[in-house]
């Protein structure tokens, strides 16, 4: 129950996303044989929102707004793009900081690029150059139930300007207005693999102190919903 004006908004966001009750229904809930469950339900919905991330999203947002705007826009990718998603899958800097450094063979390319692009639960997004429409990089999720495991790279031509932070960011955006119900994504980088790094804390991703990958030499970055 709000006692002074400024605590009104807090009292509807409250009421609203089902973290609290009225106060006149106090008694009658205390006293009711649902209780337990009441309890249960609202404990479950206040854990959505207070789940001790709150620092790390305050330094996604401050971080996100530190970057300047894309010079590219996102797409969808099509059955079309093979050659170009084959041509940087085999780029040797590529293989150098992929967990799997041996070169991909064409045929397994297009299977699994047919796979991805039937699963609902894939999002793969070509970046292109705003002024020219140049191909520029790949960024692309898995999603299983409330979490989503990101990869990325860039064309040759592109690296050295920054444009990996952005490419994340603006990836991130993207995911996150596709699939809503996400609570976390995760990216996994090789220690060795500098400039990904970098470009992981740039866009407001937060280092976890334990890897989740099992890779050896490596680390892994989330961004939290």
């Amino acid at each position: 129950m709000p006692t002074a004006a400024n605590q009104h908004d807090l009292h509807e966001f409250l009421r609203a996303a089902g973290m609290a009750l009225l106060y006149p229904s106090a008694a009658n809930v205390l006293t009711s044989p649902e209780v337990l469950r009441i309890a249960e339900q609202l404990r479950t919905v206040q854990n959505h929102y207070f789940d001790g991330h709150a620092p790390a999203r305050l330094q996604q947002a401050f971080r996100v707004l530190r970057l300047p705007d894309a010079p590219f826009r996102l797409r969808l990718v099509t059955a079309a793009d093979s050659a170009q998603l084959l041509a940087w899958t085999n780029e040797p800097t590529v293989r150098q900081a992929s967990f799997n450094p041996q070169p991909v063979p064409a045929e397994f390319h297009e299977r699994w690029l047919n796979a991805r692009l039937a699963d609902p639960y894939a999002l793969m997004l070509l970046a292109e150059e705003e002024t020219t429409g140049a191909p520029v990089g790949l960024i692309r999720f898995s999603i299983s139930h409330d979490e989503a495991t990101l990869s990325y790279l860039l064309d040759p031509a592109y690296r050295g300007r920054g444009w990996a932070a952005l490419l994340l960011a603006l990836g991130t955006t993207h995911l996150v207005q596709t699939f809503p119900h996400l609570r976390r994504i995760v990216g996994h980088v090789q220690l060795r693999n500098q400039a990904s790094l970098r470009a992981f804390e740039r866009a407001g991703y937060a280092l976890l102190p334990v890897p989740l990958s099992g890779e050896p030499d490596s680390v892994t970055f989330a961004w939290w919903l």
